[in-house]
């Protein structure tokens, strides 16, 4: 018998957990900052309005520095290529994360705040941003075939989904042992920092990129895209400002830790998150079959089938109290429902008409980042 030839178009085991080291680290990042309204209000004493307005204001500053990473993003070359060196921001992503949690209660409302304000734009503004905007811009030079596109935004997405699953499960029920006091707060954070750091360095590590996609006019020489191309995406597609507007909603209520304050206030365990963020875990065969399901329907379809699903689901959580059964019920329906939009993201980034004038945008990943 002769040797199975490999297939080109695989992405193989190794490859795909290198790659998606990454995004479970980023995930779990995103989900520790979802604790950071209860950390102001309850152990450092801060005003929940004075806390608001902070996550609000560096909000806002989200959309100048997206534009700005996307630029700076295009503009790279180096050794590395053009967006793999932005992946060493998950570095600064947990060290800020840390120091955002490791705030003294006697420092002055004034300091605290300061502090908070700093640490949070950083990484929410500076950081996080640098890692979406670098993404797709890696993506395609580090994989050739759009069969590895399709496998790394579907199935590799398991791979992320049970890394922050993992991550709910273990992180409420260590909170309520450890995090009940400034410096408990302080510890927990670096005991998933360090080895969330280093899980996310991975891809940086062992992804190279090796793919030639840059677009060269007639004079051989490779385009750029310059601030005038952005100012017609800009005025040109009214679309944008929606989805801006959808995705700042999304992103300030969830870094608002309401399902904190709920298991906390209502449910009176936060331990209990852990329980219904395993409970999640039935909702993975969704994940298998999406691959299969994405050549069926359209894009618009199964994100309105998600948004309604998802919003199915918390509206059972609204009214179930402490009732684990519902709130299960409800943490599968909104866990699914969000399957079709985490998978598809990416997806639409690298499929979107990205060209103007025939000039492809390369780099530009801005608030329109979905």
């Amino acid at each position: 018998m002769g040797k199975r030839e490999k297939n080109p178009k695989a992405v193989g085991a190794g490859r795909m957990l290198a790659w998606q080291s990454r995004a479970i680290s980023q995930g779990c990042a995103l989900m520790a900052i979802g604790f950071l309204s209860v950390y102001c209000t309850d152990t450092l004493k801060m005003n929940p309005a004075l806390v608001g307005t902070l996550l609000v204001v560096s909000k806002l500053l989200d959309g100048f520095t997206d534009i700005i990473a996307g630029y700076l993003v295009d503009k790279t070359n180096t050794k590395w290529g053009r967006g793999r060196p932005y992946e060493l921001c998950i570095v600064g992503v947990w060290f800020c994360t840390w120091l955002m949690f490791s705030c003294s209660p006697q420092w002055s409302t004034v300091v605290k705040s300061a502090w908070i304000l700093c640490m949070y734009a950083l990484v929410n503004s500076i950081f996080y941003t640098f890692l979406n905007a670098n993404n797709t811009v890696y993506m395609v030079r580090a994989f050739r075939y759009e069969e590895q596109f399709v496998a790394i935004n579907s199935y590799g997405s398991i791979i992320s989904m049970l890394g922050t699953v993992a991550f709910n499960i273990a992180f409420p029920i260590c909170m309520s042992r450890f995090a009940t006091s400034a410096s408990g707060w302080s510890m927990l954070m670096a005991m998933f920092a360090i080895p969330l750091t280093i899980i996310g360095l991975m891809r940086f590590f062992f992804v190279k990129e090796t793919v030639d996609v840059d677009v060269v006019d007639e004079n051989g020489e490779k385009e750029k895209v310059n601030f005038r191309d952005v100012k017609k995406v800009l005025t040109r597609n009214p679309y944008i400002y929606i989805v801006t507007l959808i995705m700042f909603v999304s992103n300030f209520v969830m870094n608002m830790g309401v399902n904190v304050y709920y298991f906390t206030y209502v449910a009176r365990d936060v331990s209990k998150m852990g329980i219904i963020s395993a409970i999640q875990m039935i909702g993975i065969p969704a994940v298998i079959i999406f691959p299969a399901v994405i050549k069926r329907f359209s894009t618009a379809k199964l994100m309105f089938v998600g948004c309604f699903v998802s919003a199915f689901g918390y509206a059972i959580n609204f009214f179930s109290g402490g009732n684990m059964v519902l709130l299960g019920i409800a943490a599968v329906c909104y866990g699914v429902g969000s399957v079709p939009i985490s998978m598809l993201i990416n997806l639409l980034i690298l499929n979107a008409p990205t060209s103007m004038n025939g000039r492809e945008c390369s780099g530009w990943r801005g608030p329109w980042d979905v």
